[in-house]
């Protein structure tokens, strides 16, 4: 019985030492994530026609932001990890 506390303890400590590594990792990975895709909105967004279209067709303007769907360019994940697609 002793045994098998101590290897649970072992096992628990070394679990417990790697989590704050990965959880590091996987923030470092939002924030690459989140900076490219703020990149990406600057550059291929037209925050004129969205703003015109918002002032001047309200609920038209909510409609089609929620209709349209962004489509990544499969350029921008080659070379990504798994964790950041």
């Amino acid at each position: 019985m002793l045994k098998h506390i101590s290897i649970f303890m072992i096992l628990s400590l070394l679990l417990c030492s790697t989590v704050p590594a990965t959880e590091e990792n996987v923030m470092v990975t939002q924030q690459q994530a989140r900076l490219d895709a703020e990149n990406d909105v600057a550059r291929d967004a037209n925050a004129w026609s969205w703003g015109v279209g918002g002032f001047f067709c309200n609920f038209c303007a909510v409609g089609a932001s929620f209709a349209y769907t962004p489509t990544v360019p499969a350029a921008n994940l080659i070379g990504k990890s798994p964790d950041y697609i």
